[in-house]
């Protein structure tokens, strides 16, 4: 019920994030999360491919959570974060290890937490829709020497763009928009890991890498 509230507020009333937020009384995030989870779930039942994104071999996956290893002391300032992307149609998971601010970003907006004051992607995602531009989907298109790159493929009237990326920010737009997220088959093969082993293996390479 919630969801199909905000869909029916902002697609076919055609109001803002912002202005739902002041109709239902909740924040700006959390109305976007529902529109993001809503337009989730209209994909897996509608199902309607798109020809040209329309990627067999592209796996899409979903933002499920971002972590944080603390010292013994409890301390949580360190400048790595784990953004963690489950395969929608499988059992593997993606880490991609990414900076500070940008993985808080994402957990606040997985979590449906507003901030008082709009944070740099917030202020981009707004400039997108005031120049009436569609970001599509966010693939992570290929992994070298340990780092990961992304691209936003973004529609501007009739014409699609892939625009570079790093993997960090192009996530947190695809989530402030409700964008697909994907991930190249030879990414996923080399770089995922089953997901109920999932943290042994962030430990293990965490203590490769010396962090």
């Amino acid at each position: 019920d919630g969801q199909r509230e905000v869909v029916l507020l902002h697609y076919l009333e055609g109001l803002s994030c912002q202005e739902i937020a002041a109709l239902l009384g909740r924040s700006t995030g959390a109305v976007r999360v529902r529109l993001h989870r809503a337009r989730a779930e209209l994909r897996d039942r509608l199902r309607i491919p798109d020809p040209d994104l329309e990627e067999e071999a592209m796996i899409e996956v979903t933002p499920e959570d971002v972590v944080v290893r603390s010292v013994p002391e409890g301390d949580l300032t360190g400048r790595s974060r784990i953004v963690l992307l489950r395969e929608r149609e499988g059992d593997r998971t993606l880490p991609i290890w990414v900076g500070a601010p940008e993985g808080d970003a994402l957990a606040l907006q997985l979590g449906g937490a507003a901030t008082p004051r709009p944070m740099t992607v917030d202020l981009a995602v707004r400039m997108l829709e005031l120049s009436s531009a569609q970001i599509e989907r966010v693939a992570i298109s290929s992994l070298r020497d340990k780092t990961f790159y992304g691209v936003v493929s973004l529609r501007v009237g009739d014409e699609l763009h892939e625009v570079d990326a790093r993997p960090s920010d192009a996530l947190n737009l695809a989530l402030r928009v409700g964008a697909p997220v994907v991930v190249g088959p030879e990414v996923m093969e080399e770089a995922g890991v089953p997901s109920a082993d999932a943290f042994r293996c962030l430990d293990e390479e965490r203590a490769e890498l010396g962090l």
